[in-house]
């Protein structure tokens, strides 16, 4: 799990270059999509470590400024869908 973590981190890091929003981080749709990309083949277990998981939880479930749509996106993208 640690190396795609890591395989998934260098996507990311590629892909920041090319598509920023005006803070010169990733856009939210861009974040989905590679969340989608890394869940989509991951069994339930794998899934729920990650929504378990420090990064998770400090960085997503505490974030301020995001809606519940968008929270309801994350969900889906974490399950391997893009709604």
């Amino acid at each position: 799990m640690r190396n795609q973590l890591a395989r998934a981190e260098a996507e990311l890091s590629a892909l920041k270059a090319a598509v920023t929003d005006s803070e010169g981080a990733p856009g939210f749709d861009v974040m989905l999509k590679l969340l989608a990309m890394a869940c989509a083949r991951k069994p339930v277990k794998a899934q729920l470590a990650i929504r378990e998981s420090d990064v998770w939880r400090d960085g997503v479930a505490r974030a301020s400024g995001v809606s519940d749509e968008q929270m309801k996106r994350l969900a889906a993208a974490l399950a391997g869908n893009l709604t």
